[in-house]
């Protein structure tokens, strides 16, 4: 009975929407919805489907080195991020994974071109809970900095390649940015989403107005990532008045609470925090700590017979008559 009372309220509710003053007597013809795990509490207003998202945390900053700011980076640590994106590490030899990381609850991924030099060099820090593995790039891409890693999911797998563009704008920095193009062309060559975080020292990209200097530096790279279907979603500055550290996806759906936050430790960029969309599902599909059902017991009657000589003003009379109430009849009796 139950499995018949549950199709007419589905089929009545999803054929007769816009009939809303009469749809909204159908939690108390049903005696409420109650909660199984809330006693005698009833919901009666919620007749909606509630998307849930599960997210990943992520974070990227410019460090302005980590050599000496471990102990700051272990206290970020403890937030529990699932991905921690770097640039400008600085990360000497003599700095193991291990200390980068002593609980063994993340992989460490780094590269750094000139590590006997200051500044430059990338690190990602990706959570064990998901599967990972560093995308390896051809030798003539090695002497940028910049590293991929594909994370796997339950439901897709995402391409981080984490970047940094040293602040220069000259010859040699033209010649640099047709070859970062190309590597990060080469990379993003995948099924995978693509996500690209890191410090592009590109200040004078307007990405709302898809708009840079013709400096064959920045309207190169802008014009790559128009090419390639990427958007810029960190929209506050993070330096010098500037929104040079990026977070760019070619999936903008999966993208989530973007916040430019406090500089990390003594860094003079500010942090970029954001959430990965892993997946949706609709929240009465999943077990939840809740179960709602119809309370039966309490279901007014009189009501739902008194339903049939209803005068409905809407095209829908027909169609509760020639639809609806006869399963009600069949299943109540023939005098209802």
């Amino acid at each position: 009975m139950s499995f018949v009372i549950n199709y007419v309220i589905n089929y009545y509710y999803n054929r007769l929407l816009y009939n809303t003053d009469r749809l909204l007597l159908l939690p108390q013809l049903m005696g409420g919805i109650a909660n199984e795990h809330a006693g005698d509490s009833f919901v009666t207003d919620d007749f909606c489907n509630h998307t849930q998202s599960i997210l990943a945390k992520c974070v990227s900053f410019n460090a302005r080195s980590l050599n000496n700011k471990l102990t700051d980076f272990w206290q970020l640590l403890v937030k529990n991020y699932s991905c921690v994106f770097v640039t400008e590490s600085w990360l000497k030899n003599s700095v193991t994974d291990s200390q980068l990381d002593n609980s063994g609850q993340v992989c460490v991924y780094r590269k750094r071109y000139h590590p006997n030099r200051p500044g430059g060099g990338v690190l990602a820090l990706i959570s064990r809970r998901f599967h990972s593995f560093p995308i390896p790039v051809p030798g003539k891409f090695q002497t940028h900095e910049i590293f991929a890693v594909t994370v796997v999911t339950p439901t897709r797998n995402f391409r981080f390649i984490n970047v940094y563009c040293p602040p220069e704008f000259n010859l040699t920095a033209r010649k640099d940015m047709k070859l970062l193009c190309d590597c990060l062309d080469f990379l993003c060559n995948t099924h995978d989403t693509a996500v690209l975080p890191g410090d592009s020292n590109l200040p004078h990209i307007n990405w709302e107005k898809c708009d840079a200097p013709n400096d064959n530096i920045q309207n190169v790279f802008l014009d790559f990532c128009m090419y390639h279907g990427f958007q810029q979603f960190a929209n506050d500055n993070t330096h010098d008045n500037h929104c040079t550290d990026l977070v760019l996806t070619n999936d903008q759906f999966l993208m989530s609470n973007v916040t430019v936050s406090a500089p990390f430790s003594t860094s003079d960029h500010c942090m970029v925090d954001f959430d990965l969309i892993l997946s949706e599902h609709d929240s009465d599909q999943t077990t939840l700590q809740s179960e709602l059902y119809f309370n039966y017991d309490n279901a007014d009657v009189q009501s739902m017979i008194d339903l049939r000589s209803h005068p409905f003003k809407c095209g829908s009379a027909s169609l509760l008559k020639t639809s609806v109430l006869p399963i009600l009849q069949m299943m109540c009796g023939e005098n209802f």
